[in-house]
């Protein structure tokens, strides 16, 4: 199902046309349950070998750019996608760093929703970066230093920011 709605600016209405997420369906099937989330992460690092952050708007939870893979996309055309809507960068995977399924990530939601990820981290290159602004969903991107982390960060981008300053040439399976 395709949804269609108007975004009325002061000269026109434009319209946007969006599929509802995959997983919203699975939830009204299955409740706050556990559901396997496949996702993908970015390992951004500046010139300095800092890596990048993003803030969550809702949590105010630090992480590493990220999001959940769609049924209709690769795992590469998530990560690129989630990237554009997060920081609005253009980016080239260059290597998988990690592949994490350990329960001990399993989250809860405020709302309730019991998730157990799946997450294919990678370090990627930017291509074309345009300019942050923040959106819907991050309010902040940010280099930090493996030193200067911040202190509100999930177990799950803790263990990749030390993941992805080893300079390991196999994929990490945890």
């Amino acid at each position: 199902m395709v949804m269609m709605f108007l975004i009325s600016t002061a000269t026109q209405d434009i319209p946007i046309m969006f599929k509802p997420s995959y997983y919203l369906e699975l939830r009204k099937l299955i409740g706050n349950g556990l559901l396997v989330y496949p996702a993908v992460a970015a390992c951004i690092k500046n010139s300095e070998k800092e890596i990048l952050l993003v803030k969550k708007r809702k949590s105010g939870i630090w992480g590493f750019p990220a999001g959940g893979v769609e049924p209709d996309e690769t795992i590469y055309q998530a990560l690129k996608r989630e990237i554009k809507e997060e920081i609005n960068a253009d980016i080239a995977p260059t290597r998988l760093i990690a592949v994490y399924s350990t329960p001990k990530f399993d989250f809860t939601y405020p709302n309730g929703n019991k998730i157990h990820p799946l997450i294919f981290f990678f370090a990627c290159r930017v291509i074309k970066k345009g300019d942050f602004s923040q959106n819907g969903e991050i309010s902040e991107a940010r280099y930090f230093s493996q030193k200067n982390l911040p202190g509100n960060m999930l177990p799950c981008c803790v263990q990749k920011a030390k993941d992805c300053q080893l300079r390991r040439k196999d994929t990490i399976i945890r």
